[in-house]
């Protein structure tokens, strides 16, 4: 790629509103009416009225839109996110009295204190458990090339690259070309249950919590991994979840993270049991309970001991094996990385991976 793509380096801004096209014709006028008035000193009254509309019709555009996305919430998260965004940088942070300036130690304090949180490895042997009673084990899945497609198709547009420097929106745009080649990668890679070192590694973007901003504890991390190997995954979680619905293996008291179910489907579900307790003058005792880091704390070997009980065997079981073993983090900060890391537990990040291993 060195040699044969002329790199250039670019300047992002912020992603600016996309009027409709009378608002853009209208903003083109106004700087043509600028540019002859700066060269003739003639023409301010019709800037200004020009401006004047310009500006109507935009709070006019900005209130439309906001009346059509008041019905669904998650658009209105995603609208308030992307007005109020704003690049926060890394402050100076202080450990022991001593406070850090240079990016390189910023990224070593956080890799030293997120590695922490991937560091807990039991002492003891999985707990014994109830063998589960599964129509057939699920040891192989196949690949098919419209599926792959559609989950590349629908990539978000994202440049963030992890250690191979592929990115979403390179998969996304030549998807069509390079679909056949993934599967076979895929079914390589399945067969012999081999991932190589290089999409084990995750780079690790501090993100601020709350508190004290100069104090890293108050920051969580937010892993980028590779796009390659999380296509994979979400074929991987596809067959998974499917084998454990058609064995009736997940709990009815389960409501995250599944199809058709949410924190509405529970919270109905709760107060249809305590409207009827409270029918029948019975107590409430209601415990509601916190895990800390409790996606990053999973032990990987309980996690294979599980995922064996419910029937996942062979090389499928082999591949997750190898995939959530040696695995390894950098901090990045601007463009300086960290000392690299081991992860001795914990599932890579990803919005189905983590939430449904968990």
């Amino acid at each position: 790629m060195e040699k044969y793509t002329p790199l250039r380096t670019a300047t992002l801004k912020p992603k600016s509103i996309y009027y409709p096209l009378h608002i853009r014709k209208l903003i083109k006028h106004k700087k043509k009416l600028f540019k002859e008035f700066k060269n003739s000193n003639f023409g301010l009254d019709e800037y200004i009225k020009v401006s004047k509309t310009i500006k109507h019709l935009i709070n006019s555009y900005k209130s439309q839109k906001i009346k059509s996305i008041v019905s669904n919430t998650n658009r209105i998260y995603k609208y308030m996110k992307n007005i109020s965004q704003k690049y926060s940088p890394i402050p100076c942070l202080e450990n022991d009295n001593i406070f850090i300036f240079d990016d390189k130690t910023k990224c070593n304090l956080f890799a030293s204190v997120f590695a922490r949180s991937f560091s807990n490895l039991p002492t003891f042997d999985p707990p014994e458990l109830t063998p589960c009673k599964f129509m057939h084990a699920l040891d192989d899945i196949e690949f098919n090339l419209l599926d792959i497609d559609n989950i590349l198709k629908n990539l978000p547009n994202n440049n963030c690259c992890a250690e191979d420097g592929i990115s979403y929106t390179l998969l996304k745009a030549c998807h069509s070309s390079i679909t056949p080649f993934l599967s076979d990668i895929f079914r390589l890679s399945l067969d012999t249950g081999i991932i190589p070192q290089s999409r084990k590694v995750s780079y690790i973007t501090p993100v601020f919590k709350k508190g004290d901003k100069n104090n890293a504890e108050n920051y969580r991390p937010i892993s980028i991994t590779s796009t390659i190997c999380r296509v994979l995954e979400r074929i991987i979680l596809n067959s998974l979840l499917i084998h454990l619905e058609e064995n009736n293996i997940i709990s009815q008291n389960q409501f995250g993270f599944l199809k058709k179910r949410s924190t509405t489907t529970q919270l109905i579900f709760t107060f249809s049991h305590w409207y009827k307790a409270v029918l029948e003058s019975k107590n409430i005792d209601c415990a509601y309970i916190d895990l800390k880091h409790a996606f990053d704390s999973v032990p990987v070997r309980f996690l294979l001991y599980k995922l064996f009980n419910i029937g996942i065997r062979g090389k499928l079981l082999n591949w997750i094996s190898s995939f959530l073993t040696d695995r390894t983090a950098k901090v990045k900060i601007n463009n300086t990385f960290s000392n690299s890391f081991q992860i001795h537990s914990g599932v890579p990040k990803d919005p189905y991976w983590d939430p449904s291993y968990f």
